[in-house]
């Protein structure tokens, strides 16, 4: 169970999700673009290749979350100011909260 855990502690982070794909599909669409020698092919695979790789691995990652992990990957994952921490002259959002979809 514990390499369970360090498992998602490794792709939980988008950059490494985010590199593992981008190799991958690097490599499937040299692969294809070698093997088949039809280039723009070997382009069009490993852009999708990647693309679907970063999104399953998001999905097995995030999907087993319950409520007060996806809260705290919500608030890492965050590229806007904290409402804690706030230094903006605006209130923060008054729908802070789990059922929070409007900010």
């Amino acid at each position: 169970m514990n390499h369970m855990n360090s498992y998602r502690r490794f792709l939980l982070p988008a950059v490494p999700r985010l590199a593992g794909s981008a190799l991958v599909g690097a490599a499937v669409g040299v692969l294809v673009g070698v093997l088949l020698t039809n280039v723009p092919l070997g382009f069009l695979v490993g852009i999708a290749l990647a693309q679907t790789v970063f999104v399953v691995t998001g999905w097995l990652v995030l999907w087993p979350m319950d409520a007060a992990a996806t809260h705290d990957n919500a608030r890492r994952e965050s590229s806007g100011p904290s409402p804690r921490n706030s230094s903006s002259s605006r209130p923060p959002c008054p729908a802070w909260s789990a059922s929070c979809c409007c900010c």
